[in-house]
């Protein structure tokens, strides 16, 4: 299942007390403007959450930098949402993976006090952790329910978290004006970023009886419950095999 907000949340309780700034940034991206990482701690002084770029390059295989080819270029979510349209239309629109559909994560920063308190969301276990954040963030938590299908045990776990998430916001987030470059691992098509929510649904998933924390504080099933715990493996799995494919391709 998936484990990034999880993981996140047992990695910021061990930050150092004079770390006052984070930033969570997926490991296939590349910022290739050296300033960038000022860049994102002057917009942590003006906001408390930062979308870490304006544009990203999503690279095909082995390509050479810098880019010179015609490559597909996808606004971030917070940029999008700058030039208008709304919370709902924005997140539905990223959910598409296709031309030039806003993306919501890959690099996202915040003041160290805004996120300790309660955590990034760590409910998603099918993945869609980002457009969660965002949609709390902006004081709108049904964009999330509604995108990803929740069922009322999901539904109500991730709203709980919102309205603690959005009291600590406000609303109040930016994106620096930066370019990053999003490297292959396989296409965006093969991730399923709408029906993997649906399928889950579909199966009843309900946080509180179907998960538990283990010893190590990470997620772990708490039911017995086969077809759910096959969906999830095999998702995941279909979406290695996509990437093992496209990359040999």
């Amino acid at each position: 299942m998936w484990q990034k907000e999880r993981l996140l949340s047992l990695a910021l309780a061990r930050l150092p007390d004079c770390c006052t700034k984070v930033v969570w940034c997926d490991a296939d991206i590349i910022a290739p403007d050296p300033s960038w990482p000022l860049a994102i701690s002057n917009a942590l002084d003006e906001a408390p959450l930062v979308q870490g770029f304006a544009e990203v390059l999503h690279l095909p295989p082995r390509i050479a930098l810098p880019a010179s080819e015609d490559i597909q270029r996808h606004p971030s979510t917070m940029f999008a949402l700058s030039c208008g349209g709304t919370v709902a239309e924005t997140l539905d629109s990223a959910l598409n993976r296709t031309g030039t559909s806003p993306c919501p994560g890959h690099v996202w920063a915040a003041r160290r006090d805004v996120v300790e308190r309660f955590g990034l969301y760590d409910g998603c276990i099918i993945g869609g952790g980002d457009t969660a954040v965002v949609s709390a963030a902006l004081g709108h938590p049904e964009v999330a329910i509604e995108l990803h299908a929740m069922g009322e045990a999901q539904a109500q776990r991730y709203a709980l978290w919102a309205q603690r998430f959005y009291a600590e916001t406000r609303g109040q987030i930016t994106f620096v004006p930066q370019t990053i470059h999003h490297l292959w691992h396989g296409s965006m098509e093969s991730r399923r970023a709408r029906q993997r929510h649906r399928g889950l649904s579909a199966l009843g998933f309900d946080p509180y009886s179907d998960l538990r924390l283990s010893p190590r504080g990470v997620w772990q099933w708490s039911s017995e419950r086969p077809e759910l715990h096959r969906y999830l493996r095999e998702y995941f799995e279909s979406r290695g095999g996509a990437e093992r494919e496209g990359a040999t391709s």
